[in-house]
This record gives C-alpha cells, structure tokens and sequence, in this order.
C-alpha cells in the first residue's frame, strides 16, 4: 500500500499529513526549524512511523522565500536594466504608504544603488530597435558583478515585453561571464507591461533564487538519504503544485503556497458541508490569512503585495494576510494603548505559556489563562503547557500596567486582536462587494477555530465550518491539488480594435507554451487541461478586472461577452460603469494556465464516532464575555455525524481546539465537518 503526504512549513509549527490509498489519515504537527526548514519537514514525516521508502508522493509548501524577503536574508542580487531607469526600484510607483506623514521614509528595495547597473539598449513600444544593444557594456557590467561577489541577476529592459532580444542576448552573455550565478529575464518570469512591477517581481524571484535552488537540492538530498524515492512537488501561490525544476526556474511563483494550499483545500471540504460561499479563515502562530470563496470558485489576483511597493505579478490566490495569530504578541504603546501584533513569538521563542523561554504574552497565553486551552490536552499531550507562565507575563506586561485583572487582561487582548481582524474581515469582504451575510466563515490553521464563532458573531457571518483536521488543512489540501503553470502576454488591444483572430492566435502561442512545460514535467496528454483568461480595463486606467474566457475558437459573441463581463464586475465592486459610448475597454493581457491533473487524497464520510453525550469528557470554568462559565468539553474523535451541541462548549482535538461561544449551536456533518451556526 503506497502513502502520500502534504506538509505545510509555517512560521511557527510543520504540519504533515499522510494519507493511504484507503483514506486513512494519521498526521504530525512538530515544530518549524528556520532557518534549516526541511529538517524540520523530514522530522514530521518520520515522527509518522512509516518508512520513506512507503511513501510515492510528497506535496509541501514553504515560506523559504517568504521569509527570506521578509528577512532580506536573500541572495546578494544585481539589477540589469535599459540606461536611465536604474532607480525604478525604488521610485516604484511614485506613491506613498502614509499619505499624510511628511517624514515617512520607504523601506529600502532589495538591491542597493550600487547592485544596480545600467547598459545602453532601447526598443520602443511597438518593439523596434531604436537602439542596439550595447553589448561591450554588458561585458563590462558581467566583470563588475564578478568583483563585487554577487550571486544572482535580474534582468528587466524597457519595453522587453515586446521584444525580447535584448534581455536574451544579455542573459546569454552574462551566464558565459558569470558561471555558477543565478540569472532571470523579466520577459522569462513575466512578459506584462507595468515595468514597475515587472522588475519588482524579476528582482524578488532573482533575489530568492539560489536561496530556494539551495533549499529544493537540500531537500531532495536529505529525502533519498532516508530512502524516498517518489514524487516531490512544491505548492504555488496560484493554488496548484510544481516540480522542483520548475520552482528552480521560478521560485518567486511560491511564495504565498501555504495559505493557498488552505483555501484550495477549503474550497473541497466546504462543498462536502453544502457551502459555495465561503470566507476562509487561516490563523496560524504567526499569521492570518483570508480568502474569498464565491460560487464554489477561489477568487484570485494577478498580483500581491510583500510589502508596500514590492509587489509580485504573478496569478495567486487572493489572500489577505495580517500579523494576526496565536503567537501574536501583546505589548503598550507610547501612548499606554493596549496592542496586540503584528510582532510574534514565532516557534523560538514562542508564547510564554510553551515554557521554551518567551516571556513577552500572546494571543495563546491569553487562550490558556481564560481556560479555553486545556494545558494537558494541547497537540494531544505531545506538549505541555505552563498556565502559570502565561499568567505571569500577562500580570507583568498588561496587567498591572493597565490596572486590570489577570482575566481581564486576557480578555483585552483578544479584544484587541478581534478588533484587528475584523477590519481586515471587512476589506476581505464588503469593500470587495461581498455581503458577510451570504458566506460561512471556514475556520482552519491551529488557532482559527478558537476565534472564528467570535469574529463571525461580531462579523455578521451566521455559519463557521470547522474541517475534521482543522490544524493541518493547509497540509492536506497540498494533497488535493494538481500541478499548475500560467502564462500571460501583454496585447493592449481596444474594444474597437480587438478582433476574435488576435485572441486566437494570441492564446493558441500560450497554450502550445504550457503544454510544453507540462510536457517537461512528464504530464501526459490525457491529465492536461487549460484555461483562459483576460485582462480588461477601461483605457486610461492602471488596474482591471481579470475576466475568464472561453475555451476553442471565439467570435464576434464572445468578445462581446467578455466585455460584459468586464462591466459586469465593475458594477458589482465599484456600483457603477460608464456608458458605453463615452468609454473604451482595453484588452491588457492574456493569460492561459496550464493544469497536470494528478491523483488526489479523497475526502470520505465520517464512520466512526457517537452522539455528543457519549463525547463529553468533563467540563470546566471558561471565561467568556462576561464572566466565567461551566463549559462542556468534547472529545472530537469521538463525535459521529449528526452530533449536536449547545454552547457553551470546547471540542478538544490534537491539532486545534474549537470554541462554540454560549448562545451557539453546531452540529456534526456527515463528513466529520463541526457547523456552527452563531
């Protein structure tokens, strides 16, 4: 019988669950290892029991890159680019974070002034050669980048998007100078218009590549020392998986695949409880991640922020992202005002309450002395927790400064961190167009269903789904999702000029391009599928909305409905759209993904487990808005389908703890699926 197994690095715990081919799930939850993170990886899947040697199949996710960035950990990177635009990165834009503050200061870009070098080239927008390429001076670019040590390069031309001949003659010459140093072409890594984000996105990807080239190669080292010999993919911020080629190739595609991974997952288990709509809710020890699930489809973005003026271009899963989480620290300000993140305690030290030498409080802490976090119970009673710890830090850091209790203390803080959350709930949401009221707020990530009834309560949200493994979804759902690749080419095409031809043949480039890569990654015919998209803008304006697009050949129709699309979008997120007889629509770029479709981890129904009464292993006193209340507590193993509770209650699992607030209900669905209606 052959295994496979997803495992999701966080920033806090490594999460790896292995699945049978009979559906039998057994799972680990260890704690991360930066900056050496496979080691931790390894550890996980060992702490299982099985041989590697078992094992046909491996899907992760990682935050290497992430945190290198984040960090500036990053390899030491040089920026090649068209002479007088050697500032690009950090102009960025030419807007500012804080409007209003005259002091404000950008954070620095990745490649200092001195890493960046400018070579005589110039092509126009239509893609003719005004001026050759200066190759002497790339030459002598190639011998100072030699001298200063550097390891990696991002090329980024003016215009390259439409001609490439150029930045490929470059990078050809450059790897002939510079052997063994990494090398990427924006028209390699993103062929779009926007030179802004285009070399924002080539120097992120240049400056983690051989961070992630070390990591893949460490990776698969230390998986055959220990016999694997399987499969091996990585997760994508566009919710799909890849070869560890291929993220050698393009690692900045990799960035957001944990939280990705948990809202593809979503998507599945939600449908198995009857939802299409859906808020997804990620809370880590570190972070919180939001996702839009609409009409049973993941709402994605052509493009996220690190952080302000690093964006990355690239197809990805919308997730909003806050430094919200268990491990979240509460601290005071200047002005005595009670906070709480986005600072965290991480895995080192960790909350005050793991005994592992944190002793600022946390969000966890505040979980432990409000008794909602058994201390004998936590990851199954693999760890131990310290409620006296955790009470310390909380009387020395907020308690006494604010003049409160040790209990109402905690509660401030988680107060505060609520508050924090639900702006961010209604960014995610009612700023996007989406009523709260027609979703469900799914809650996963070890600390999500602590504080998902709340936040949906105060949020106007009337259901929370809580999966059966709440702690590893984003493990599992690297299981439940297949190898992806997309592709773009900028066109900038008007509605009056566009025709069903120029798509055809635009999209018919980009498919031969995937199929190709998928080729390479030894996915057959049969398991390949693609999609289409556009992008469209009214002409005149930066952004868009991304529409998708019919497969085979289009007509006249179907340009036509592309457009009413686009305007049907606009109406709903912006309430307006212009008449058409005073505006243009702009076709900005195609975009084609490529699907390797590849065997997934099945969801079963839940076979085991009894009434809520026969799962009820005691009760306790928990502080709820208040004052404290007797609260039933529940063995989750041992609820069967059809089980239902009435908060108060907490239901106990080895990878989280869920919390039904009193004046709440949830019932047990048929797939193991806790449902709480608020």
């Amino acid at each position: 019988m052959g295994f496979r197994a997803g495992v999701d690095i966080g920033g806090t715990f490594t999460d790896t669950v292995m699945v049978d081919d009979a559906g039998q799930i057994v799972f680990s939850k260890v704690p991360s290892t930066p900056p050496t993170f496979y080691e931790g990886l390894v550890s996980g899947v060992l702490q299982l029991g099985r041989p590697l040697s078992e094992l046909t199949q491996l899907a992760h996710g990682t935050t290497v890159g992430i945190n290198a960035v984040i960090a500036r950990r990053g390899a030491r990177t040089a920026v090649v680019t068209t002479r007088g635009f050697r500032d690009l990165l950090y102009i960025r834009r030419g807007d500012r974070e804080e409007v209003f503050n005259l002091w404000y200061q950008p954070s620095q870009p990745l490649v200092p002034r001195k890493h960046r070098f400018e070579v005589t080239e110039r092509v126009d927008y239509r893609g003719d050669v005004v001026t050759p390429l200066a190759e002497d001076e790339v030459r002598d670019v190639a011998r100072r980048i030699r001298r200063l040590g550097l390891e990696a390069v991002a090329i980024v031309f003016i215009n390259s998007p439409v001609n490439h001949e150029h930045e490929r003659r470059t990078a050809e010459i450059l790897r002939a100078e510079l052997p063994g140093v990494y090398i990427c072409c924006s028209t390699e890594i993103l062929p779009e218009i926007l030179e802004s984000e285009r070399t924002a996105t080539t120097t992120v990807n240049a400056y983690i590549g051989p961070i992630m080239d070390d990591y893949v190669g460490k990776l698969e080292s230390e998986l055959a020392l220990h016999g694997y010999r399987g499969e091996i993919t990585i997760g994508t911020s566009a919710g799909g998986v890849a070869t560890p080629d291929a993220v050698r190739r393009v690692p900045a595609r990799t960035l957001e695949s944990g939280p990705a991974a948990g809202v593809m997952a979503a998507r599945e288990i939600s449908a198995t409880a009857g939802f299409g709509n859906v808020v997804t809710f990620d809370m880590g020890g570190t972070s919180l991640d939001l996702g839009i699930i609409f009409e049973g489809e993941v709402r994605r973005t052509n493009e996220y922020m690190i952080e302000w003026g690093m964006p990355v271009r690239f197809p990805s899963v919308d997730v909003f992202s806050i430094g919200a989480g268990g491990g979240s620290l509460a601290w005071i300000d200047a002005g005595g005002r009670l906070r709480s993140g986005p600072q965290s305690a991480g895995a080192r030290p960790g909350p005050a309450c793991y005994g592992t030498g944190g002793g600022d409080p946390t969000n966890s802490d505040a979980q432990v002395v409000l008794d909602r976090l058994a201390p004998a119970s936590f990851l199954g009673g693999e760890m131990t927790l310290y409620p006296e710890l955790a009470r310390e830090a909380i009387e020395r850091a907020v308690a006494r400064p604010l003049a409160l209790s040790v209990e109402d203390a905690a509660a401030a803080i988680l107060a505060i961190s609520q508050n924090t959350i639900l702006q961010s709930l209604r960014l995610a949401t009612v700023e996007r167009g989406f009523d709260p009221r027609e979703f469900a707020l799914f809650a996963l990530g070890g600390a999500g269903p602590l504080f998902a009834a709340e936040i949906a309560r105060q949020g106007s949200i009337p259901h929370v789904i809580v999966p059966r493994y709440p702690g590893l979804t984003s493990a599992l759902g690297l299981l439940l999702i297949d190898i992806r690749h997309d592709v773009s080419q900028s066109i900038l095409l008007n509605n009056d000029e566009v025709t069903a031809g120029h798509l055809d043949r635009a999209y018919e480039e980009l498919e031969e391009r995937v199929v190709n890569l998928l080729t390479r990654e030894g996915v057959t015919a049969d398991r390949m599928q693609t999609t289409r998209e556009v992008d469209l803008r009214y002409f005149g304006q930066t952004e868009g909305f991304t529409i998708p697009a019919p497969a085979g050949r289009l007509d006249d129709a179907a340009v036509a409905a592309l457009i009413d699309g686009f305007l049907e979008r606009q109406q709903r997120e912006f309430g307006y759209v212009m008449p058409r007889e005073v505006s243009r629509i702009e076709f900005v770029t195609i975009r084609v993904a490529g699907i390797g479709r590849v065997e997934k981890a099945k969801l079963e129904p839940l076979t085991t487990g009894g009434p809520a009464a026969a799962a009820q292993v005691g009760s306790r006193s928990v502080w709820f808005e208040g004052g404290r209340v007797e609260t039933a507590i529940y063995d989750r193993a041992l609820l069967g389908a059809g089980a239902a509770l009435k908060g108060p209650a907490i239901v106990q699992q080895p990878d989280s703890t869920t919390v039904v607030p009193p004046g709440a209900s949830a019932l047990v669905d048929d797939y193991g699926n806790i449902v709480v209606t608020v």
